[in-house]
């Protein structure tokens, strides 16, 4: 459980925008010092063994499989500012998109991922641009600037 004066942040977003890749970079990053910052892992609640095989797929560079509606995962980051002391809880309830999809076409969502929300200090949502829109190229991104 979270501390009293823990914030407690929640990344949630639209299917294959990045979230589980985004998990898997951020759990690689806690394990390796390779990028040097002040914040450390205090605490994990969940599942490491989860985040070590798509941290492994991420890594290697293979695609990291979306979260299936049927395995969703919840991962809790406690994290603690070195220079203040301060904590934060970063809470991934690593739903499926699908899943993310449907509190908004049915109008429902569980009551664990409710009571998230209800407790969320804040929170970032991941999207990307459609994927029916042409990709930008460095060419076509150096025409806009002249």
């Amino acid at each position: 459980m979270t501390s009293p004066s823990s914030s407690r942040f929640i990344l949630i977003g639209l299917p294959a925008t990045g979230k589980t890749s985004f998990l898997a970079a951020l759990w690689y990053l806690v394990q390796h010092a390779q990028v040097p910052h002040k914040l450390t892992l205090e605490r994990l609640e969940g599942d490491n063994k989860y985040l070590n095989q798509i941290s492994k797929a991420w890594l290697q560079c293979q695609p990291v499989p979306c979260t299936p509606t049927d395995s969703e995962k919840v991962v809790s980051m406690i994290w603690k500012d070195a220079g203040s002391g301060n904590t934060a809880t970063l809470t991934f309830p690593d739903l499926s998109g699908e899943s993310f999809s449907l509190q908004w076409t049915e109008r429902e969502i569980t009551i664990s991922y409710d009571s998230f929300l209800k407790t969320a200090s804040g929170g970032c949502c991941s999207s990307v641009p459609s994927l029916t829109s042409p990709r930008a190229s460095m060419r076509r991104a150096r025409s806009f600037r002249k």
